[in-house]
């Protein structure tokens, strides 16, 4: 801020007009003398000062334009306190005045003493609560809802509708399964694993079509051979089995099987009781199988697979693991699963050190072998290096 200029006399006129009101006070409070050093209980800013304040504005207006003049607190009555207590104006915004509280704002016009808002989607008033719009609109002080699957309107139960249902380890009982499967008849996964509660013939007896049911995990139940069977024919389109350590399941289980899983994939029988006769039958009744284990099956004898011919040209991935396999079964397997991607064979301890010595077959499409805790010899490793040129994993620890 520029200063002005100020002549001597404009100097004299100021302080004729300090000296003049320090009379007018005297005379108001003729019991209070006051020295001169005293000015400053009265005066909030001093002459000197108030020269730098003034921007354009003649010297010669009156003084209290620029200055107030204050009593002591102690000397004023109630009526001269509420006037010496009134309240500077401040500009936010807009005009507020004393004593009032000032506003801020927020998306809309706020009156003074009334809450600020948010607009969030559409325009809330004051002191109305504000909304997320989430697949619809919702008005204020209405609950928001979420989509899922179909409309839901605000406040009504919304309704879950989906392909792949998770249970694993639940509480859930037969009555309940049950009843989401006859909601569901879309589904295309169930999971189950763990789930101690259902009985072994929960899945024997509903009627229901599951057609679009492409993968089941019943690993660690008490499911039966009655419920496994049942729902093969409810779901002809099965891809994927999963039947790890179910213990209730007899070792003839697949021995019956009559109709043809074509559409069958993935298979995991890994800790159960399933004998080579099964496992041969089941292995004849899918012709597409992809994936199947057998780990720690401890009814697979060790002449599984010597009488197969083509039935496991479309196995990828074959696991063995702590069986009692023998050499002429892992070598009848590799003629006769020219697709083979992965071949697991851990802690198989009848597997002679010899085991792929001199084998010549091009073994083209393995990537991964598990030979973990068996006894190969140095040469039989050097010649499945030399076999099978796209090998990626190979474990001979």
């Amino acid at each position: 801020m520029e200063n002005m200029d100020v002549k001597a006399q404009d100097f004299q006129e100021v302080d004729a007009c300090f000296e003049e009101d320090w009379c007018d006070i005297k005379q108001d409070f003729p019991e209070t003398e006051k020295s001169p050093e005293d000015k400053d209980d009265f005066v909030l800013l001093e002459p000197e000062n108030l020269l730098v304040t003034i921007s354009n504005t003649p010297a010669t207006e009156k003084i209290d334009d620029y200055f107030s003049v204050e009593k002591p607190t102690s000397e004023l009555n109630s009526s001269e306190e509420s006037k010496a207590n009134t309240i500077v104006e401040k500009e936010m915004g807009s005009e507020v005045k004393a004593n009032e509280e000032p506003f801020v704002e927020m998306g809309s016009e706020v009156k003074t003493n009334e809450e600020p808002f948010v607009e969030m989607g559409s325009e809330v008033k004051a002191n109305e609560e504000p909304f997320v719009e989430m697949g619809s609109e919702v008005k204020a002080n209405e609950e928001p809802f979420v989509e899922m699957g179909s409309e839901v309107k605000t406040n009504e139960e919304p309704f879950v509708e989906t392909t792949d249902l998770s249970f694993s380890n639940s509480d859930i009982t037969d009555e309940d399964l049950i009843n989401v499967l006859s909601k569901n008849p879309d589904i295309s996964k169930l999971d189950l694993e763990g789930c101690d509660n259902l009985s072994p013939d929960f899945l024997a007896n509903f009627e229901f079509e599951l057609s679009n049911l492409n993968e089941i995990c019943l690993g660690s139940t008490a499911v039966s051979d009655a419920s496994i069977l049942n729902i093969l024919k409810k779901a002809p389109n099965l891809k994927t089995l999963n039947l790890y350590f179910c213990k209730n399941l007899s070792p003839e289980l697949f021995t019956s099987l009559e109709d043809t899983l074509s559409n069958l994939e993935e298979l995991e029988l890994g800790l159960t009781a399933i004998s080579d006769s099964g496992a041969l039958n089941v292995l004849r009744k899918t012709p597409n199988l992809k994936k199947l284990s057998l780990l720690i099956c401890e009814n697979i004898s060790s002449e599984l697979f010597n009488n197969l011919v083509d039935e496991i040209g479309s196995l990828e991935e074959l696991v063995f693991d702590f069986t009692a396999i023998s050499d002429a079964v892992v070598l009848n397997i590799i003629k006769k699963a020219p697709n083979l991607k992965k071949l697991s064979l851990r802690e198989c301890i009848n597997l002679s050190s010899e085991l792929f010595e001199g084998l010549d077959i091009e073994l083209s499409n393995l990537e991964e072998l598990d030979l973990h805790g068996t006894s190969l010899s140095d040469d039989g490793a050097l010649n499945i290096i030399k076999i099978a040129p796209n090998l990626k994993n190979l474990n001979l620890n």
